[in-house]
C-alpha cells in the first residue's frame, strides 16, 4: 500500500497502468492470506484520472467482489467502482445495475461520500450515453449532498459541458464560475488542475461571443499546461472565428501535435483534434487535412470501447465533412443518426439542428433543410449563442437562395442582414466578408421566382445552362461564384430532378424543355 501512494500521486495518466500491478500483487497477498478487508481497501484504493480505461482494473474489481457478501458495505464500494469501470466500456444495462445497488447500499448505510461518489458516476455514465437531463439531474444531487466537497469537482465540469450542450447557458454559468474559483484559488492545486479550472469558462465565453474573456481563461490556462487539448481547441477556434487565422494555425497545429501522445485518454484528444479540422473548414472555406481529419474520426468509431458520446462528437465531423464534399449518400447516414440529439449543441462547432439544416441541403431536400434551419434559429436565440446564431442565418440563407422559392428571397436578405448585424458585432471578419459577399450578389438577382419545368429552381437552370455548355463542376462555380462542392450538389440535384444519369441526358432535356435552346448547345446531346 505505501509503495502505491507516491507512484499514484505523481504518475501521468499513461503510468497509471503501473498503479494497478502494484496494487493486484498486494490484492493477492491479502486474497491468499484470507485478509479480506485489507484485499478490498487494496482493490478499491483510489486511482485518479481515467482510472477505468487502466488495463487489469476490472479485473481486481471483479476478483474483490467474489470476496463480500453481495449486498454488504463492501459490496456496494466496490459496485459503484465496478459500475465506472462498466460505463466506460460501453455496457451501459451492466454499469447502471451496478451503480443502482450501489446506490442502494449507500442510501442504507447512510454513507453520503459513496452516495456522492456513485451518483456522480450516474451522471458521467449518462453524459457518456447521451442521456443529458439525467446526467445534469445526477450530477446537480450529487453537487448538494457534498455540500462543496472536492470530489465533486467532475461532477461540476460535467455539469457546466451537459448544459451548454442543452443550451442552458444561464443554468451552467455559476457551475462554470464556481469550478473555476475553486480550481484557481485553492492553495496546493495542481498546475493541470488550475487549466482544466479554467475549461468550461472559456467554452462558455466561446459560445455567447465573448471572445475577450474566453482569449483570457485560455491564455492563463495554456500557460499552465500547454498541452491542454480542451482549451487549446476552443482558442483555436477563436482565433479563427475574428479572422486571426494565422494564430489558429498555431493552435491547430499544437492540437495537431497532442495526437501523438500515448495513455488510456488518448481517444478524447483524437476526438477534440479531429472536430478541430472540419470546424476550421467551416469558417474559412478551405478544405485541408479532411483526409487527415475522416482517418481519426474513423479510427475513433471503430473502437468497440469507446462511449457513445465521443462516438458521437466523431461522427458530428464526418457529417461536416459529407456537407463539405457534397457526399450525398453520407449525408442521408449522418441525417438519421444525428436526429436523435435535435435541440442539442456541439459546444463551438455547430447546433445539431444547423448540422441537420446543412445534411438536409446536402441531400437535396431544400424543404426539410428549412425546417431544421428554423429550429435551429430558435434553439440559438434561447441559448443566447450569438456566433453560432450568426452562422445559422447565414447557412439556413444560403439553402434559401438555392431553393428559391416566391418568398425566398425576402427571407433570405433578412436573414443575412441578421447574420451581418451579429458578426459585425462581434468581430467575427471571415462570416461578415462571407455574409457581405452574399448580400451583394442577392440583391443582383431579380426578386421574382420563375417557374421552370421540373420543379427546377432559378440557381439550378443556370447551373443546368452551363453543365449543358461544356462547363465543369469548377468552371460552373467559378462563373455562378459558389463552392465547388454546391456546384456538385446542385449537378446531383438537377440529374435526380429531371431523371438523368449523364450530362447528355441533362442537355437533352435543356432542349426539349426550352431551357437550352438547340442552337446555343455547344456539345452533343448524343
Amino acid at each position: 500500500m505505501q509503495r502505491a501512494r507516491p507512484q499514484n500521486a505523481t504518475a501521468e495518466r499513461h503510468q497509471l497502468s503501473g498503479v494497478v500491478v502494484i496494487l493486484s500483487r498486494a490484492f493477492e497477498y491479502y486474497a491468499e492470506a484470507a485478509n479480506v478487508s485489507q484485499a478490498v481497501a487494496v482493490a478499491a484504493f483510489p486511482i485518479k484520472g481515467v482510472a477505468w480505461l487502466i488495463p487489469g482494473r476490472y479485473d481486481l474489481i471483479a476478483r474483490a467482489l467474489t470476496l463480500v457478501p453481495a449486498d454488504s458495505h463492501e459490496a456496494g464500494l466496490l459496485l459503484s467502482l465496478y459500475g465506472g469501470i462498466l460505463g466506460s466500456s460501453a455496457d451501459y444495462e451492466g454499469a447502471q445495475q451496478a451503480l443502482d445497488k450501489a446506490l442502494s447500499i449507500a442510501r442504507r448505510e447512510k454513507d453520503v461520500p459513496l452516495e456522492v461518489e456513485t451518483l456522480g458516476l450516474v451522471s458521467g455514465l449518462n453524459f457518456q450515453h447521451l442521456h443529458w437531463q439525467e446526467s445534469v439531474d445526477d450530477g446537480l444531487r450529487a453537487i448538494e449532498l457534498a455540500d462543496g466537497d472536492e470530489y465533486t469537482f467532475s461532477d461540476r465540469f460535467r455539469v457546466v459541458d451537459t448544459l451548454l450542450r442543452m443550451g442552458d447557458l444561464d443554468a451552467a454559468r455559476p457551475h462554470a464560475v464556481e469550478y473555476m474559483r475553486r480550481r484557481t484559488e485553492e492553495r496546493g492545486t495542481s498546475r493541470r488542475s488550475v487549466s482544466l479550472g479554467l475549461t468550461p469558462i472559456t467554452y462558455l465565453s466561446s459560445l455567447e461571443g465573448d471572445w475577450r474573456a474566453a482569449r483570457e481563461y485560455s491564455e492563463r490556462g495554456l500557460e499552465l499546461l500547454p498541452t491542454n487539448t480542451q482549451l487549446l481547441f476552443p482558442r483555436m477556434m477563436l482565433e479563427y472565428e475574428t479572422g486571426e487565422s494565422a494564430q489558429g494555425e498555431v493552435y491547430l497545429e499544437r492540437l495537431l501535435d497532442t495526437t501523438g501522445r500515448t495513455g488510456p485518454d488518448r481517444v478524447f484528444g483524437l476526438v477534440r483534434v479531429a472536430m478541430g479540422i472540419p470546424a476550421v473548414t467551416r469558417i474559412t472555406g478551405i478544405s485541408g487535412r479532411l483526409d487527415l481529419a475522416k482517418e481519426m474520426d474513423e479510427a475513433v468509431i471503430s473502437n468497440q470501447s469507446v462511449p457513445p458520446v465521443y462516438a458521437m462528437q466523431a461522427k458530428v465531423d464526418l457529417a461536416l465533412l459529407a456537407v463539405q464534399q457534397a457526399d450525398q449518400s453520407a449525408a442521408a447516414e449522418h441525417y438519421s443518426y444525428h436526429l436523435g440529439q435535435r435541440g442539442t449543441m456541439i459546444p463551438n462547432v455547430s447546433s445539431i439542428d444547423c448540422l441537420l439544416g446543412l445534411l438536409s441541403r446536402t441531400m437535396c431536400n431544400l424543404d426539410q433543410s428549412v425546417s431544421h434551419f428554423e429550429d435551429a434559429l430558435a434553439f440559438c436565440r434561447k441559448a443566447g449563442y450569438r456566433p453560432e446564431l450568426a452562422w445559422a442565418c447565414c447557412d439556413y440563407s444560403d439553402g434559401l437562395f438555392e431553393r428559391n422559392d416566391m418568398e425566398d428571397h425576402a427571407k433570405s436578405m433578412a436573414l443575412l442582414d441578421e447574420s451581418l448585424a451579429i458578426s459585425a458585432d462581434l468581430g467575427m471578419r471571415p462570416l461578415t466578408k462571407r455574409v457581405n459577399e452574399r448580400l451583394e450578389l442577392l440583391r443582383s438577382q431579380p426578386n421574382t421566382a420563375p417557374a421552370y419545368p421540373g420543379s427546377l429552381t432559378e440557381r439550378e437552370v443556370e447551373v443546368l445552362r452551363l453543365l449543358a455548355s461544356g462547363k465543369t463542376n469548377s468552371e460552373i462555380a467559378e462563373d455562378l461564384v459558389i463552392a465547388e462542392a454546391t456546384s456538385r450538389r446542385h449537378v446531383a440535384n438537377i440529374y435526380e430532378k429531371i431523371g438523368a444519369s449523364n450530362r447528355a441526358e441533362a442537355t437533352r432535356y435543356a432542349i426539349r424543355e426550352g431551357i437550352l435552346p438547340a442552337e446555343d448547345n455547344l456539345i452533343s446531346p448524343a
